[in-house]
């Protein structure tokens, strides 16, 4: 039973370590737990009975998300850059966000300030004075102004306002 038990981890680690170029791999294991129970024998010297346990490793592969942008708006700032990104509409997810953020504060460090925007209307429109938009303006930015970076801040803005923001970086 013991071998069993030793081939059955063997086996799960070497398919665990088989991982593709294009993937993430996320491990989740639990201690190699091996619960032994003792039962009494029934009498008349039989000896007691073991029962063994063990739990296995799990292996998640989540596919990379990545998004093609263009920079459509690049300028300098006191801090780094201050951009603005702009990627296909409709196929943004917040993992996909994050990294695409973390492609462009390595591509174009220092960034000071970065917005995501997928809609070519929303590329001007996320630059200017928040408070000078007309309504309708404002309704274009609430449906396509995805991310916003400054100094280290994330935020997730229009359709994704409801996923957390962050701090980047130490």
């Amino acid at each position: 039973m013991k071998i069993v038990l030793v081939l059955l981890i063997l086996a799960l680690s070497v398919a665990g370590c088989n991982r593709g170029d294009d993937d993430t791999t996320t491990t989740t294991s639990a201690p190699e737990a091996v619960t032994t129970t003792t039962l009494a024998g029934g009498g008349g010297g039989e000896a007691p009975t073991e029962s063994t346990e063990a739990v296995a490793e799990t292996t998640t592969t989540i596919p990379l998300i990545v998004l093609d942008y263009d920079v459509r708006f690049k300028g300098q700032g006191d801090g780094g850059a201050i951009m603005v990104v702009e990627v296909p509409q409709g196929e943004a997810t917040d993992r996909a966000l994050e990294n695409l953020l973390l492609e462009v504060l390595d591509v174009h460090d220092p960034v000071a300030q970065l917005d995501v925007v997928d809609d070519p209307e929303a590329v001007e429109l996320v630059r200017l004075d928040p408070e000078g938009l007309t309504e309708e303006e404002q309704q274009v930015l609430a449906e396509h102004h995805l991310l916003s970076y400054e100094d280290g801040f994330v935020t997730f803005t229009g359709p994704f306002e409801d996923v957390p923001g962050y701090v980047y970086g130490s």
